[in-house]
């Protein structure tokens, strides 16, 4: 039976099968190949003798190739030159690539236009609000405005390394960062790497409320209190897909991590659980290389006593129908300049048809006039020569 993408509330659809399911999506901005797998299949069906005697005469030659050209140390720095050399011109070809991206931008999403996002992140701040310590009595938080973070220079870089790290087939996971008090800070240079480069711990204005409990990273969690965005007022939060990779456990601080120490340990990141028993305690993942997070949302919101957070809903509600009235409007006058275009465009055609058969009457009139004219003067060429004629018959 063949399958067509409804608007069913669903993204993919999943084919049990006894060996192997199928997943089927319909979007292919929905797949992001990343692995190109090669390979040969070898030792299938039955080898006679002569085949295994040539394979094992091929086998002696190719030794004897490798023993006798033995590389001189001149020829091993001119190959280390060569690799050196490539390297240097694939780190400027990758250089020049993201040259060409067209810069990050900020695309608010609208609840109207885009409900299934818009609910899926409210929900999403609802969990942190909830999760560890939660707000204070008499206190409620409203998701007042949901950025969408575009920056094809990131998701290049943020791919390109999630797929060098120890465990790159590990699902990305969304969690939150704190951002800083200026969350436009995300540039084209990468996911906070001002704060990161800049040699200082995290602090909460760039990495985390433990101030480098775990060392000099970026720190998220799933939590607005472990991120400290739980007092009143306008608060902000990124929601991120990061790539963990292979975790490591920590149980207790350990300020002298860093990514070079995390690589040697085989380690692409530290996650730091929260303790057994401990109801208000908090996740908290932190990763030491900023290419391994990629900002995709930024969370703005409030947090008001409910009263206030009740009248900041009704008065998003009214603003959110004024734009929808708004954007019907906007619809409406565009359908009728399009139906005044499409109108003066009939119109200007049928003045142009009209002109045309004009010029078409106009040419076969004159055509005919001509040709009148032509039977005329042949008429009176043929009168004139047989006057002629007679008055020469006359004479002689």
């Amino acid at each position: 039976s063949q399958l067509r993408q409804v608007d069913s509330g669903y993204d993919s659809v999943l084919l049990p099968r006894q060996d192997d399911d199928i997943f089927c999506v319909y979007d292919p901005r929905s797949a992001l190949p990343r692995y190109l797998v090669h390979f040969d299949v070898l030792g299938l069906g039955k080898e006679d003798e002569l085949d295994g005697l040539e394979v094992e005469r091929l086998k002696a030659e190719i030794e004897e190739l490798r023993n006798n050209q033995a590389p001189s140390d001149d020829s091993s720095e001119l190959c280390q030159r060569l690799r050196d050399l490539q390297q240097m011109h694939a780190s400027e070809a990758e250089a020049w690539a993201l040259k060409q991206l067209p810069p990050y931008r900020f695309e608010v999403v609208s609840r109207s236009s885009e409900p299934n996002v818009w609910q899926r992140c409210a929900a999403r701040l609802a969990h942190a609000i909830d999760e560890g310590a939660g707000l204070a009595a008499g206190l409620e938080a409203v998701m007042t405005k949901l950025e969408r973070i575009v920056n094809p220079g990131m998701a290049a870089r943020f791919y390109g390394d999630a797929a060098d790290l120890f465990y790159p087939e590990e699902h990305f996971r969304w969690l939150l960062h704190n951002g800083t008090q200026q969350p436009f800070a995300i540039g084209e240079l990468g996911f906070f790497r001002e704060s990161f480069d800049s040699g200082e711990a995290p602090s909460k204005g760039s990495g985390g409320v433990s101030e480098g409990r775990f060392g000099k990273g970026f720190y998220f969690g799933c939590s607005a209190s472990l991120l400290g965005r739980t007092g009143l007022g306008q608060q902000h939060m990124l929601l991120c897909e990061v790539a963990l990779g292979r975790s490591m456990l920590a149980q207790a601080a350990r300020r002298n991590l860093d990514c070079e120490s995390l690589k040697r340990a085989g380690f692409d990141s530290l996650h730091a659980p929260r303790a057994i028993g401990d109801e208000t305690g908090m996740d908290e993942w932190v990763v030491y290389n900023p290419n391994q997070a990629r900002p995709a949302f930024l969370l703005t919101f409030e947090i008001q006593p409910r009263a206030v957070a009740a009248e900041l809903l009704r008065q998003l509600a009214q603003l959110e129908e004024q734009r929808r009235a708004l954007d019907e409007q906007l619809a409406e006058a565009l359908q009728e300049v399009e139906d005044a275009r499409r109108e003066a465009e009939e119109t200007r055609s049928q003045l142009d048809a009209q002109l045309a058969q004009q010029l078409e009457d106009q040419d076969r009139n004159l055509y005919k006039e001509e040709q009148r004219s032509r039977a005329a003067r042949e008429r009176m060429d043929l009168e004139e020569a047989k006057h002629l004629q007679s008055l020469e018959s006359k004479e002689k």
